[in-house]
């Protein structure tokens, strides 16, 4: 009668199986979170835009009824308008032809956003661009 011979224990091998699967659970792990970090970031800068569109409105509709000249307006973090320069900044430039007053607002946030891909430096939210008729030349247009 053949006598069988015991198959050695590989123990090296579940072992391996399980480092491989930490690598693969903890890739994907980090795949996740970087998703989430970057779709948080995304949403902070869609409600920021948000508000600079809004804040900048108003600022052209200022510019049009004659209360608002060139110059920079500051915001903080919750867009309370400051004196200092903060985290936004809107500037408006004026030029004048023909009796036509032309206003141009930019809307920058001074330092860029995490996990976002930028440039660096200031991001450029919103621009608008808006005229209207001197007040000696006619009405507001």
């Amino acid at each position: 009668m053949k006598q069988r011979t015991k198959d050695p224990i590989r123990s090296g091998a579940p072992l391996a199986e399980l480092i491989v699967a930490i690598g693969v659970f903890a890739f994907a792990g980090a795949l996740a979170l970087q998703l989430f970090v970057g779709a948080r970031f995304t949403a902070e800068k869609a409600r920021d835009m948000t508000r600079a569109v809004t804040v900048a409105q108003t600022l052209a509709e200022r510019f049009k009824a004659g209360e608002a000249g060139a110059g920079a307006f500051y915001y903080d973090k919750n867009w309370e308008e400051t004196v200092a320069p903060d985290l936004f900044e809107m500037e408006l430039s004026v030029t004048q032809e023909d009796g036509l007053r032309r206003g141009e607002i930019l809307v920058r946030r001074s330092r860029p956003y995490p996990f976002l891909k930028n440039d660096g430096g200031a991001v450029l939210l919103y621009t608008l661009e808006t005229a209207c008729y001197d007040q000696e030349g006619g009405g507001a247009a």
